[in-house]
C-alpha cells in the first residue's frame, strides 16, 4: 500500500477544498492530523466528496492509555462521533479511491463542464449533469467549478 502524507488538515478557505478534492481522488492512503474541534465538520466534507465505500479510521491518543481507533464510512464516524465527542489528539486515515475515481481527473471534469451542452446550463444544474455523466458527487464537480482558475 502506498501512504501520502499530509500534516495539519487546513482549516478554510480555498487550501482546504483543493486539500479535500485531493484526497477524493488519491490513489494512496492520505493522513490528517485533525483538531477535535474541526473532526464532524471535516467528515462532513469527506461524506459529500468520498464515495460511500471509502474507508476510513479516526485514530485517537496513539500510543496513549485511552488509544481508540473507529472505523467505517464517513456517515458511519459522523453517526459515532455525534454519541460519543472527540477529545485529544486526532489522526485521520483516508484509504484510497477505486480506480474509477482516480481515473477521472480534474482536467477531465472541466473538459466535461466546458462542453457546448453543458454551458447553457446555470452551475448546479451543469454540476449536476456532470457529476451524473461522470459517476461523480455533485460536490466534487461544484467545488472544482467554484476553485478553477481563471
Amino acid at each position: 500500500a502506498r501512504f501520502g502524507l499530509v500534516l495539519n488538515a487546513k482549516r478554510s478557505g480555498n487550501a482546504r477544498s483543493l486539500e479535500l478534492n485531493r484526497i477524493a481522488t488519491a490513489d494512496e492512503t492520505i493522513i490528517l492530523l485533525e483538531s477535535p474541534r474541526r473532526l464532524l465538520a471535516t467528515l462532513g466534507e469527506m461524506q459529500h466528496l468520498l464515495a460511500e465505500n471509502r474507508e476510513i479510521v479516526v485514530a485517537r491518543e496513539l500510543t496513549k492509555l485511552h488509544e481508540e481507533f473507529v472505523c467505517g464510512s464517513a456517515s458511519r464516524l459522523i453517526e459515532h462521533f455525534n454519541q460519543h465527542p472527540p477529545r485529544g489528539e486526532i489522526v485521520l486515515m483516508v484509504g484510497p479511491a477505486d480506480d474509477e475515481a482516480v481515473a477521472i481527473t480534474d482536467q477531465h471534469i472541466l473538459e466535461c463542464l466546458a462542453s457546448e451542452s453543458m454551458r447553457s446550463l446555470p452551475p448546479s444544474a451543469r454540476a449536476k449533469a456532470a457529476a451524473t455523466m461522470l459517476n461523480l458527487p455533485k460536490s466534487r464537480v461544484y467545488a472544482l467549478m467554484i476553485n478553477k482558475p481563471d
